[in-house]
Formats: structure tokens, C-alpha cells, sequence
């Protein structure tokens, strides 16, 4: 059931963004990239012009807005702008089921436009698991565990804290000088 309802989307956005005699979309091989931290607000805007006549933003198949409507049931996406110079939608607090790509997609009198940002969702790193405090004789072995998580993957690395050593105490002769 989930496929027609795929298809009745793109058979939609196809419809919306038709124009006679044209055949198919033109797709620019790569994304711009936009990163963002979990939780933060995302922009997504799109530059068009007053030649403009139908636009939407999508996410994957998924239109989020087509013109001033919106197609998103995901209250966390809002219309920024629809105004004959840009098209921009936000996502509120986003999280990294909502990274991938998203298109700008819109009709100008001679033909379709499409736009790409590839939305990257980092997620801070913390720590999952990690020893417990342990002590050892010296020159024996001794495994330490310090499991972490995040967006791009965490690199752990081990420390010793510098601990300044005492110094002895300085020694005067009485009588020199």
C-alpha cells in the first residue's frame, strides 16, 4: 500500500510541475552539502526568479511543500518564504532520520529547474561505556574499555594525566653562604 501512495505522490509533483512538451527533468550530478547539529534548525532555501510558476521542496519522493501548500504532515516543517525571489522551508529540530537529500524543484516558462542540498544531521559524541576504575602494579598489563557514540563516529583516545611530581626539598649547610 505504501508504493501507491508513492506513486499517487510523484504522479502528483509530475503533474504540478508539467508543462506541454516537456519530457523529462534535468538533474545536475551532485548536491551542495549542508550540516547541521541534531537539534538545531534547518534552512533550505532556493533561489527563483519572477519567471517562476510552479515550485516545491522535496525530500527524497516526499513533497514537503508544493507553492504555499504543504504536503508534510510532519508539524516540525514550515514555509519560510514563497516570494518571486526565493522558495525556503525550516525543519525544527532535526534529528538523523532527516538527513539525506532534499530538491528544489520548479517550472519556468521554458523548462523545469531542479536544485540539490544533500542535508547532513551531525550527532554530538558521548560516551556509552567506559571502565571502571582500576588499579595495577607497575609494568603489568591492564585493559581499559571507553566505548563512544556520535555523528560522524567519535575517535577515543587515551590519556595520562601529567601530575606533577613533588620535588625534594633543597638542603642548606649551616655556616655557607
Amino acid at each position: 500500500m505504501a508504493g501507491a501512495g508513492l506513486r499517487r505522490a510523484l504522479a502528483a509533483l509530475a503533474a504540478l510541475l508539467a508543462a506541454p512538451g516537456l519530457l523529462a527533468l534535468e538533474y545536475p550530478p551532485t548536491a551542495d552539502n549542508y550540516t547541521v547539529c541534531q537539534g538545531d534548525n534547518a534552512t533550505l532555501s532556493c533561489a527563483i526568479d519572477a519567471e517562476v510558476t510552479r515550485v516545491a521542496w522535496l525530500n527524497g519522493s516526499h513533497i514537503l511543500y508544493a507553492g504555499g501548500d504543504k504536503w508534510s504532515l510532519d508539524p516540525r516543517v514550515r514555509l519560510l518564504a514563497h516570494s518571486a525571489a526565493e522558495f525556503a522551508v525550516a525543519i525544527a529540530g532535526v534529528g538523523p532520520h532527516d538527513e539525506g537529500l532534499y530538491t528544489c524543484s520548479f517550472q519556468t516558462p521554458a523548462r523545469p529547474h531542479t536544485a540539490h542540498v544533500f542535508l547532513i544531521v551531525h550527532v554530538p559524541a558521548r560516551i556509552t561505556n567506559i571502565s571502571a576504575p582500576v588499579t595495577v602494579d607497575e609494568g603489568s598489563d591492564v585493559t581499559l574499555l571507553c566505548l563512544a557514540a556520535g555523528r560522524p563516529p567519535p575517535a577515543v583516545t587515551w590519556r595520562q594525566p601529567r601530575v606533577p611530581r613533588p620535588r625534594p626539598p633543597a638542603s642548606l649547610t649551616a655556616g655557607s653562604r
